[in-house]
Parts: C-alpha cells; sequence; structure tokens
C-alpha cells in the first residue's frame, strides 16, 4: 500500500507544470554558468534570468563548478537570490468608481517603517512622529532580520518578535533580507513586470454603485526602492540614522 502511495505522489507531482524561477547573480566579472540537478544548465549574461524547473523537488545547483547548493521548490514560483541582494514588496492600490474599472494610483497610508542600508523609510505622514521616535523605530528595526517594523503589530510585543518581519503580509512595504536563498513569490507583479494602470474585475450589479479599493503587491530591488523613495519626497519620508547609530544626539537628524 506504501508503495502505491508512494508511486501516487510522484504520478502527480510528475503532472505539475514547471515553474518560473527568477535568478539573480552577480555578472559583473562575466557570465555564470549554472548547472541545475546535474541536467538544466543556464548562462546568465545578465543580472536577471529566468529558469523552468520541477515542482515539489530539492533541486541542487551549482556556480561555476562552485560547491553545490540546494534549495526545495514547492508549488509556487520564486527568486533564487544568488547575488545576495535586498528586495522591497511594495503595496498599491486601485480604485474604482462604481464599476468593474479598477484604476491605479489610489491613495492610502503606508504604515510600515523599513531600515535600507542606513535609512529609515516610511510614509510622508509620519515624518512628524520620526522627530520623536525615530531611535525606538531604528532599535526595533534593526533587531529584525530583514530591517521592517510595523507598530500596529509590533508595538504589543517584544523587540524581538518578527510579528511582522516574519509574515508575508504586505502593509505599505516589507523588505526581504539577503540572507534568504530562494524566496518564495507572495508578490503579485514580478521584477520586470509592467503594472497595468488598470484592472478590470467582476461585481454584482448591486455593487456597482460603491466606490471600493484592490491592493496589489509587487517586488523590486532594495536599492531601487531607495532612490525611488528619495526623489518621491511628497509620498515618502527618508532618514539617515548614520549618525543616530553611532550614539550622537537624534535632534541633530537631517531628514531628507
Amino acid at each position: 500500500m506504501k508503495n502505491y502511495l508512494y508511486l501516487l505522489i510522484i504520478l502527480l507531482c510528475a503532472c505539475k507544470k514547471p515553474l518560473k524561477v527568477t535568478v539573480i547573480s552577480d555578472v559583473s566579472a562575466g557570465p555564470n554558468t549554472i548547472i541545475f540537478d546535474e541536467r538544466d544548465t543556464l548562462v546568465t549574461n545578465k543580472p536577471i534570468d529566468t529558469i523552468l524547473l520541477s515542482p515539489f523537488k530539492k533541486h541542487v545547483f551549482t556556480v561555476n563548478n562552485s560547491k553545490p547548493q540546494d534549495f526545495f521548490l514547492r508549488d509556487t514560483e520564486g527568486i533564487l537570490n544568488l547575488a545576495k541582494k535586498d528586495f522591497v514588496v511594495v503595496a498599491i492600490k486601485y480604485e474604482n468608481e462604481g464599476g468593474t474599472e479598477y484604476r491605479f494610483p489610489g491613495s492610502f497610508t503606508m504604515d510600515s517603517y523599513v531600515l535600507i542600508d542606513s535609512f529609515i523609510v516610511c510614509d510622508k505622514a509620519f515624518e512628524v512622529n520620526l522627530k520623536t521616535t525615530l531611535k525606538a523605530i531604528v532599535d526595533s528595526a534593526k533587531v529584525r532580520k530583514n530591517g521592517n517594523y510595523y507598530p500596529l503589530l509590533d508595538q504589543k510585543f517584544s523587540p524581538d518578535r518578527e510579528v511582522y518581519d516574519g509574515t508575508e503580509e504586505v502593509n505599505g512595504f516589507k523588505k526581504i533580507g539577503n540572507n534568504t536563498l530562494f524566496i518564495k513569490k507572495f508578490w503579485d507583479y514580478n521584477l520586470g513586470d509592467s503594472i497595468p494602470e488598470e484592472i478590470k474585475v467582476k461585481v454584482r450589479k448591486s455593487d456597482l454603485k460603491y466606490k471600493e479599493s484592490l491592493k496589489k503587491t509587487f517586488i523590486t530591488f532594495a536599492e531601487d526602492f531607495l532612490f525611488m523613495a528619495k526623489m518621491s519626497k511628497k509620498t515618502y519620508a527618508v532618514v539617515d540614522v548614520r549618525d543616530l547609530l553611532k550614539g550622537k544626539d537624534e535632534n541633530n537628524k537631517k531628514l531628507r
């Protein structure tokens, strides 16, 4: 009976379509030759590439004949982070005017904080609060693996609890640290995807008169998100906390 069950599991897995894995690699020194499971070869000439791999399987790979590494691919595509990059998942909001078309952008408050390098990024609405709570926010973000802080959850727990940091919930934005080799996809739009300006959905006729909203998410490199935040001064507050981390008085901080 066990043999039949094992065979059934193998057959079910074999019927699953291959999943797209986005491979992020460092090509500054030239192309990389990545061999998966001793049979599938991917030669990367650019930082972002893709390969199709079987789901529900542990995949063993080498990079330029290096020591073998492995990751387990379940039923969801994702990112193989060979270049050890930081990423940020960003929430965006679509709104309708009582119809079937949801348009981007909609306005909403991003009530999370993220620490990228030496910068704290948050919604512009919380810029005033940073003048009095900056040190507490930085201390809270620093003890978390990925540098995320969401006060509506974390304020009820001790600082070392990764209540928001370790989940797939996105309240504004969330950083994924470079220590994760394979990142399972939990966002809507992948690296390089075009973000649509309009989404059409099916709604009940009785709901057509109501204004509603719809949240979607996209992933980007943390360095690109930080640059975008610095350029979007009406939307984000970006604070350089290097002096604070050295123990200087927070009143000397300069909001950018």
